[in-house]
């Protein structure tokens, strides 16, 4: 029995909600101001000057989180890159998908609907999908590298680093050292440095270095109490990235906070 399609995403549906209102509210200050100019006046300017204050107090927001953190204008850029991946996911594979299903069940659709899911957000229905999928398909690295990530977002780091390590062993180049990657920092998170600087230096001689790992390194070796190994990981992460093709955000924004955290360590 297959489950329904899930509706749109929150962020489609208060863009749609916002909208609305502001039609209804435009509406309104024509038809008051057919009945009294003087009054929608007031209105509009009470809404402008609501608006505009709004808007100093957003951008004093704004400004304090970069004088704390500096890395948080990559933070937001990361965040506004998800939201638009979210709002263009082509829905037409998920119902093709989700048809099939109905009259036999296999991994391939499975698959599908879980990364289908996991791309809009919905991390808890991409996990039961795909935790299915892994049970039809057992050998597919990149079913077990997708459930893994659906458990990474919904908390469940020990059935995250579970299903990480299990498409590793089935494939170790999968995604381009993104399970590496991943396996590694939820080791980490897990309290376990020293299989975590396993993990992650088996995807430095696989797949290069990353700031991202480097990062995660100086944390795991904070952890086990070498400070100098913590140290020489962050100043890695710190240097600048050299490469002819574009920076993912992600490797643009773990430099950044090393550079951040760095400078804070040496601070007097």
């Amino acid at each position: 029995m297959t489950e329904p399609l899930p509706r749109p995403v929150a962020l489609r549906a208060s863009l749609a909600i916002a909208l609305w209102a502001l039609a209804l509210a435009i509406l309104a200050l024509v038809l008051l101001g057919d009945r009294d100019p003087v009054g929608a006046l007031e209105v509009a300017t009470r809404g402008l000057d609501a608006a505009g204050s709004l808007a100093i107090a957003v951008a004093v927001a704004a400004l304090a989180a970069v004088l704390l953190w500096p890395p948080s204008i990559l933070a937001m850029r990361i965040w506004l890159q998800r939201q638009k991946e979210k709002l263009g996911v082509d829905e037409r594979p998920l119902q093709e998908a989700q048809a099939r299903l109905a009259h036999f069940e296999n991994a391939a659709d499975r698959s599908t609907l879980g990364r289908g899911w996991l791309r809009r957000g919905d991390a808890k229905r991409a996990a039961t999908a795909l935790a299915r999928a892994v049970e039809l398909d057992p050998q597919s690295a990149g079913i077990c590298w997708l459930l893994g990530e659906a458990l990474r977002e919904l908390g469940d780091l020990r059935g995250a680093a579970a299903a990480l390590r299990r498409a590793v062993e089935l494939d170790e180049t999968i995604g381009f050292g993104a399970a590496l990657l991943a396996w590694g920092t939820v080791l980490e998170r897990l309290g376990d440095p020293s299989a975590a600087e396993a993990v992650l230096s088996r995807h430095e001689a696989r797949h290069g270095p990353s700031r991202r790992a480097d990062l995660v390194r100086a944390r795991a070796a904070r952890a086990r109490g070498d400070r100098a190994a913590a140290a020489a990981f962050l100043e890695r992460a710190a240097r600048p990235i050299e490469t002819q093709g574009p920076v993912p955000l992600e490797e643009r924004y773990a430099r950044a906070c090393a550079r951040v955290a760095r400078l804070r360590r040496r601070a007097p």
